[in-house]
């Protein structure tokens, strides 16, 4: 078998010439790399401004575990009881959270059991804002119960109010009803559905 050979043309080889940039090249050249790496260095650090401004900053907190807050009226006798598993405030706010609720409101003539996932009551407000799970009993001299579910209810204790925009249901004497919003008046004992109105009647 013959083999080949390959080999550059020897007029190419010699008319081929190696020749250093002039200075002038080399200083330009030198100085748009300076002038690259002086850029990557002002971009790193303008993003590590960044991630140090993204970054969140640390706050001090507050925690109580399995705690009881009580309201009183005017008159001085007791209105609700709160208890919670957690209740936490952070030192840059005033509201207080809570945690796992169990609450009392009213009293012994007419009071309600309540159950929350969570509960905020805001900074200089009567109000205790109960989410998630939110279970309402009360029962009457008859011993019938009335039972109210939504995902949030927003209770004022000065007032004896309590409304939500959410979706309620509401059971009462082996009925049920569905609606969107509600309107209660703990004082006068009067509940009021606001929209959408549904349900189920026993004979």
């Amino acid at each position: 078998m013959k083999s080949a050979t390959c080999c550059w043309p020897h007029d190419w080889v010699r008319e081929t010439e190696v020749r250093t940039p002039e200075p002038r090249l080399l200083l330009a050249f030198a100085l748009l790399l300076a002038g690259a790496i002086i850029s990557s260095f002002v971009a790193m650090g303008t993003r590590s401004d960044k991630a140090k401004d993204a970054r969140p900053e640390l706050s001090l907190a507050f925690y109580l575990d399995r705690a009881e807050i009580t309201g009183t009226g005017e008159d001085g006798e007791l209105r609700y009881q709160v208890w919670t598993e957690k209740a936490s405030q952070a030192t840059s706010e005033s509201s207080v959270d809570l945690t796992r609720i169990r609450m009392r409101y009213g009293d012994s003539e007419g009071s309600w059991e309540l159950k929350a996932n969570a509960a905020r009551i805001p900074p200089e407000s009567n109000m205790i804002m109960l989410r998630g799970n939110v279970i309402a009993a009360s029962t009457d001299d008859e011993n019938n119960t009335t039972v109210i579910r939504t995902q949030q209810l927003n209770i004022d204790t000065d007032a004896q109010e309590a409304n939500t925009p959410r979706k309620v249901v509401l059971e009462f004497n082996g009925n049920k009803l569905n609606a969107t919003g509600m309107y209660a008046d703990f004082e006068n004992n009067q509940l009021k559905l606001l929209s959408n109105v549904n349900g189920k009647f026993l004979p």
